[in-house]
Parts: structure tokens; sequence; C-alpha cells
């Protein structure tokens, strides 16, 4: 019993990881277009990128054969996700903005 709850907070924290990997360069992605020579090159580049990223890890997970394990860190990605969009908000931007200048 409690080694199916440590390996369930390991694999939510596996999927924080990849959730940090996928939204946090899509992140650095958006912030990167306006300077790009070739935007679309980027995009595509970044998509790719990090989907392979979460397929691999989510195959990776998946393995193991159990859905609670894929299910714990789709949690961790949605997680990460929620706390990325609390955290870099536009109103926050531009908030911090304002302060620095």
């Amino acid at each position: 019993m409690m080694t199916d709850i440590v390996k369930a907070i390991w694999f939510l924290f596996v999927g924080g990881a990849l959730g940090f990997i996928y939204f946090g360069g899509l992140w650095w992605t958006v912030k990167k277009l306006p300077r790009s020579r070739r935007p679309h090159l980027l995009t595509l580049a970044s998509l790719f990128v990090r989907s392979g990223f979460v397929l691999v890890g989510l195959f990776l997970v998946a393995r193991g054969g159990r859905w609670e394990s894929i299910v714990a860190a789709l949690l961790g990605m949605i997680a990460v996700r929620w706390a990325l969009i609390r955290r870099l908000s536009p109103a926050k931007e531009a908030k911090r903005a304002c302060q620095e200048g």
C-alpha cells in the first residue's frame, strides 16, 4: 500500500517535470517569436521538441502497465500548467514590467 502511494507521488512529479518542459517551453517560444527571423520554424521546432519529450515521457510511464501512473502523471502536468498560468499571467507580467521600469 505504501509503495503505491510513493509511486503515485513519483509519477505526479514526473508529470510535473513533463508539464514544465511542455508549458515552460511554450512560454519561452511565445516570448521569442517577436524577435525571431523565422517564427514559423521556431513554432514548429518547439512543438515537435516539446511534444517529443512529453510523448516519450508518457510512454515510459505507461510501460509500467498501470493506468494509475498515467493519471498521476497527467495530473502533475495539469498542476504545472495551472501554476504557470497563475505565475506567468499577462496581468502579472505587466505589473512586473511597470515595477521594473
